[in-house]
């Protein structure tokens, strides 16, 4: 897990001060060594964080005494190991026992053609020194990012936006579209960017840079490829592949299914293992800690507890809001950066349960798709009294105000197509909300096909192309890396991913829950309270903190001068939505993103910036 950046092109010349600058932008992701690399087509720089082989002759970037090419890389292959024996047997020679070399060596021989054989995350630059031909990579689901651009007849690419932003103008025009997309679903979508002169390289694609052309392909088109092992055997592997790290390494461990499953098989494989959970000092909001030490005593887990009180909330906001980078929504990566700061003072690498609710089908919207697709009597009334609901007042204070709430929201659900819902269900505002706030609407992003029959396996496929690039993996490379720390998803093996694709919609969900093969296939190693909890996910007492530590620090960043000029919102609508808020009859992720989006406005563009505006449409 590293940082990586670069600029390539023929004559490119960098001065040192902007590589350094460079490199300082990343620093956070590679703490135990910064290097860079200069060639006659620019410079390849790298930041590392040394979980295999942490010996100096692994560092990067990386090349071999008398080979064209140069290698900086980001992540991990987990199944090294195997492809080094094999390049062995090939009479191929090594100096590392690294991950790292072995890569570069199957890049050497192979190419691009041999991304298909890696199981792990990651993303890459391979450049060749003596003709400025480059390929990089991204992983097959996004885990690992990678910014890029033009300017200058130069190709410039980045972990991280800020490492992109220090090669590009001081303050690049906003995607503002883009902006508005980030208002209605808390992220910015895996296939945008916050910037017009930014983009972001899609999961599963690889750009080839050729004699100045850039070229964008697809090496991973998913697979529906019946898995010749069982789901537990996948997981235990891919458990085991995720175990292997030359550090200390631990699990996170809410209490809830997926963490459980993960601790559970590490537990079959490594005896006093560390696992982490984050609670809440909080009479008034559910602190769930209690179930992860349950599910740590019935695993026997040397198990650790961290409680977030409001005095850290108030005092953490700030390197919080700096360690997000590109701006993003999801109030959870507040306790994700929290939990992974706290873990770091004890492990290098963790493990944890993202990717098994886009697989499984764990999340309540799930359930409401479901209920979608085979209406009951109470989703039938619901549609019938849609006119009649829609004039009730109902808000998420309360659970029957809530509940008509949602009555009120599935109404209207059973007038769209499948499309539709998923826009619907995906979004955290509804389009009434969004229509008095924002000054412009942005235009839709299209989601399916959803094939007739297929319609459940269809929004999962669009989840994992959506939800998963766009929001979790983002909050758990951003908020780990900017501790110090490698999250590693188990679920999100190639292995498990493409069975999970295999399965029939009554092995995932009913009207009651989601992830049954989860439940079916790991429930004997796992206390009976974690098989019969409800779906509840990694939350922070928003809408508390909202009208109390953060009061001021939203405020400010949401004062209407800002917001005029910026020139997304109505600043007057803002307000009055703060208000309401504060009343407990507002949205809270609504505000929180709506601060988000100019908190992040104001720390990189000056008053004095100008042609902040000019928006435009990237897909």
């Amino acid at each position: 897990m590293c940082g990586i950046a670069g600029k390539i092109g023929k004559g490119v010349a960098s001065a040192p001060q902007e590589v350094e600058s460079v490199l300082g932008a990343l620093s956070h992701r590679g703490p135990d060594a910064q290097n860079f690399m200069q060639t006659d087509f620019g410079f390849l720089a790298h930041t590392r964080l040394s979980i295999i082989d942490t010996d100096e002759r692994s560092n990067q970037p990386f090349t071999l005494e008398g080979s064209p090419y140069i290698l900086v890389f980001n992540g991990e292959v987990y199944n090294y190991l195997e492809l080094k024996i094999g390049l062995e047997a090939d009479g191929v020679q090594f100096l590392t026992t690294s991950d790292t070399e072995v890569l570069f060596q199957l890049l050497s021989r192979d190419g691009i053609a041999c991304l298909n054989r890696l199981n792990g995350f990651f993303s890459f630059a391979f450049l060749n020194k003596n003709t400025g031909d480059c390929h990089l990579a991204i992983d097959r689901y996004g885990m690992k990012p990678l910014f890029y651009a033009e300017k200058d007849g130069a190709f410039l690419f980045a972990s991280e936006l800020r490492g992109l932003m220090k090669m590009l103008d001081a303050r690049p025009n906003l995607n503002t579209e883009v902006l508005g997309h980030l208002v209605q679903y808390s992220f910015v979508p895996a296939h945008e960017c916050a910037i017009e002169d930014g983009k972001k390289l899609f999961p599963g694609n690889y750009i080839e840079l050729k004699a100045g052309k850039i070229e964008v392909k697809t090496w991973y088109h998913g697979s529906d490829s019946k898995q010749d092992q069982s789901l537990e055997s996948a997981m235990e592997n891919a458990v085991k592949a995720r175990l292997v790290a030359d550090v200390p390494l631990g699990c996170f461990l809410s209490g809830g299914l997926d963490s459980s499953i993960i601790a559970a098989l590490a537990c079959r494989q490594m005896q006093g293992l560390r696992t982490f959970s984050i609670g809440f000092k909080d009479s008034t909001f559910l602190d769930e800690s209690v179930y992860a030490e349950e599910v740590a005593q019935h695993l026997g887990t040397d198990h650790l507890t961290f409680f977030l009180t409001e005095e850290e909330a108030s005092s953490k906001l700030s390197e919080y809001l700096a360690a997000m980078d590109e701006p993003f929504a999801d109030s959870s990566s507040f306790a994700m950066y929290l939990l992974c700061q706290k873990a770091s003072e004890h492990v290098k690498v963790v493990l944890g349960g993202d990717g098994s609710d886009e697989l499984f089908a764990g999340y309540n919207r799930h359930r409401a798709f479901y209920r979608w697709l085979n209406p009951g009597l109470t989703e039938r009334a619901a549609g019938a009294l849609g006119h009649t609901l829609s004039h009730v007042k109902a808000g998420r204070a309360g659970s029957i105000s809530n509940r008509l709430r949602q009555l009120q929201k599935f109404s209207r659900l059973t007038k769209m197509n499948a499309s539709e819902v998923y826009t619907e269900l995906s979004k955290f505002a509804s389009e009434k909300e969004l229509s008095e706030i924002l000054k412009e609407k942005p235009a839709d992003i299209e989601f399916g096909p959803f094939s007739k029959g297929r319609e459940l396996e269809d929004y999962l496929i669009q989840d994992q192309k959506f939800i998963l690039p766009g929001d979790m993996l983002v909050k758990t490379d951003r908020m780990g890396m900017a501790c110090g720390i490698e999250v590693r998803s188990p679920f999100l093996d190639h292995h498990v991913v493409e069975y999970a694709r295999n399965l029939a919609s009554s092995e995932l969900i009913d009207k009651s829950q989601g992830k049954i093969c989860l439940r079916t296939t790991f429930g004997h190693l796992l206390p009976e309270s974690v098989l019969n909890r409800p779906k509840r996910g990694f939350e922070i007492p928003l809408e508390k903190w909202m009208n109390g530590v953060w009061k001021k620090d939203i405020g400010h960043a949401l004062r209407a001068q800002n917001v005029d000029r910026l020139g997304l919102c109505d600043a007057h609508k803002i307000q009055q939505l703060l208000e309401r808020t504060a009343a407990g009859r507002g949205n809270a992720n609504l505000v929180w993103s709506l601060f988000i989006v100019h908190h992040w406005f104001e720390k990189h563009y000056s008053p004095s910036s100008s042609n902040l505006l000019k928006a435009t449409r990237k897909v």
